[in-house]
């Protein structure tokens, strides 16, 4: 990969630049020609074998000890496309087309699973912006250098300034969302697959391919996951209902499957789409063997 691409990471503190060199780590096992740049308040916290990882570390000179840090700079973008990404980040497929986006868009973000707007976050009320805008997930961002993707991260900077004098907290996703909507961006916005979100104290989402990048915490290490949560390409929904994470596939219950042929005969409604329907011309495709055996590993799934 040329030096044009590659992966920022901004961590602060001991226990941060640990975990982001675990998820730089995993970042090379799945491409290992990416370049990857390190910022942090103390180069000496990365060991002597993991900077050969790294296609360069800089220092911050300053940081507060929370979500402010994290806000992204134009100072901190050394690539013609950048894909930032949070420490607490687990590369589990290949992530370039990203990149790609990024010859066509000037950012590239997965939509918040957890709001999807931000009227009212821990005090933070975001001025003129319709509710139909979503909250945008900023711990994987993909960023192209140029002078609009510049003024809308001072912006950001700014915004987040503001919000800080009028609320308690520190989250620093509504004044992304804010700067966002008032800049005039390219906006790409990544699928699920690309930000799978993790929350520790429950999670709840939805893909429908193979996950790319595994985001946030979990007991058992968001490295564990990955199989789990790649047991089934097809859609379908996680939770944690279920230690450590319950996977739920598309296809109908039994309950579900026998009320819907029962409805169907009482009404005799048997079209191409019902299950009758399907049913009859599966048979008619492959035999009732097959079909019954199909039928069974369907509902036992």
């Amino acid at each position: 990969m040329g030096k044009t691409c590659g992966a920022v990471y901004i961590a602060t503190g001991a226990q941060y630049v640990d975990e982001a060199m675990g998820s730089i780590r995993s970042l090379k096992e799945e491409t290992s020609d990416i370049n990857i740049t390190l910022h942090t308040n103390d180069k000496g916290l990365v060991g002597k074998n993991e900077v050969r990882l790294l296609d360069s570390i800089n220092t911050i000179e300053s940081y507060e000890g929370h979500y402010g840090d994290s806000i992204i700079t134009p100072n901190l973008l050394p690539y013609d496309k950048n894909l930032v990404l949070d420490t607490d980040t687990y590369v589990s497929g290949d992530i370039t087309p990203v990149f790609s986006l990024l010859s066509e868009f000037d950012i590239a973000a997965a939509h918040n699973p957890g709001s999807r707007v931000s009227r009212d976050i821990g005090g933070n009320v975001a001025r003129d912006v319709p509710n139909a805008f979503p909250l945008y997930n900023t711990g994987v961002v993909g960023l192209k250098r140029c002078q609009s993707v510049y003024d809308f991260l001072d912006n950001w900077e700014t915004k987040y300034d503001e919000l800080m004098n009028r609320s308690d907290s520190r989250l620093n996703q509504p004044a992304f969302r804010e700067a966002l909507y008032e800049s005039n961006l390219r906006i790409a916005t990544l699928p699920s697959e690309y930000n799978c979100r993790i929350r520790y104290r429950g999670s709840v989402g939805f893909l429908t391919s193979d996950v790319k990048i595994i985001h946030g915490r979990h007991p058992v290490g968001i490295s564990n996951l990955e199989r789990k949560l790649n047991k089934d390409s097809g859609m379908r929904v996680f939770t944690t209902k279920r230690y450590p994470l319950q996977l739920i596939n598309r296809s109908p219950g039994l309950i579900f499957y026998l009320r819907s042929i029962m409805k169907e005969m009482r009404t005799n409604r048997f079209s191409s789409y019902s299950f009758i329907g399907r049913f009859r011309d599966s048979i008619k495709k492959r035999g009732t063997l097959e079909t019954i055996e199909k039928t069974t590993r369907d509902l036992l799934d």
